[in-house]
């Protein structure tokens, strides 16, 4: 999954001052969810004055992949069946949203049917598809055609 990271550290950026997230939350690092990991008003507070470092970001990203990855593992029994690719695009929906492709049995379903052009519709009408439109079309369009979409390719 080091392409996953790579896409993640683009796509999210290097922030080392908490900050709030477009989608109203603490972050920090590479898009570290400050509060979904545990931190107190008080640790946030310290993270928007002092900040972390390059070391604490990269730590908190492998860790946030491992346990987006582990997510996903739990929630779709067929997960290794899926191509890398694919895999990465459940990775990083439940990495930007925590997991709620629970919540929308439809994507699941239609994994299950290994049906992928519908997979990707059904991203597309989610909630997850309205907070983040631009990234979860990309992301759809990867589980449609597996490969990765132009824009998403290269060294970024």
């Amino acid at each position: 999954m080091e392409k996953l990271k790579k896409d993640l550290k683009r796509e999210e950026g290097l922030k080392l001052h908490a900050f709030m997230s477009p989608l109203g939350s603490w972050t920090c690092g590479y898009g570290h969810n400050l509060e979904a990991a545990g931190c107190s008003k008080e640790t946030i507070e310290r993270y928007k004055i002092e900040g972390i470092t390059k070391a604490q970001a990269e730590k908190w990203l492998d860790e946030d992949i491992r346990k987006a990855e582990q997510a996903a593992r739990n929630h779709v029994s067929f997960f290794d069946e899926l191509s890398e690719r694919r895999q990465e695009v459940l990775v990083t929906l439940v990495f930007m949203f925590g997991w709620q492709l629970r919540q929308s049995k439809r994507i699941i379903n239609a994994l299950e049917r290994r049906n992928y052009e519908d997979a990707a519709k059904q991203i597309l009408k989610s909630k997850m598809a309205a907070r983040a439109g631009e990234r979860v079309r990309r992301l759809a369009e990867m589980m449609r055609e597996e490969e990765q979409p132009e824009e998403l390719a290269g060294d970024g």
